[in-house]
């Protein structure tokens, strides 16, 4: 059977309370086969307020995607990114 959960995050944004690796731990005990992690990326260039007033800090989006394909050798289920 095909399970999956496509909303996830992560501590790579503001709202995500699991790192990376502890995500990906549940969804396995979860018996999840596939996930995707929607981090949050506020582009403070177009954003109502400055950048120093906002609650959402920029994604680091190079540590995102380099975290993501150096986890994605070892996990034993899909993982899919998107921002």
């Amino acid at each position: 059977m095909f399970k999956a959960d496509c909303h996830l995050h992560t501590t790579f944004s503001p709202d995500g309370r699991q790192t990376p690796e502890q995500l990906i731990e549940a969804s396995v005990a979860a018996e999840l086969t596939e996930i995707t992690i929607t981090e949050h990326c506020e582009c403070n260039d177009n954003a109502a307020l400055p950048p120093e007033e906002t609650p959402w800090p920029d994604l680091d989006v190079k540590a995102y995607t380099e975290t993501y394909e150096k986890l994605r050798k070892t996990s034993p289920i899909k993982i899919n990114i998107g921002i």
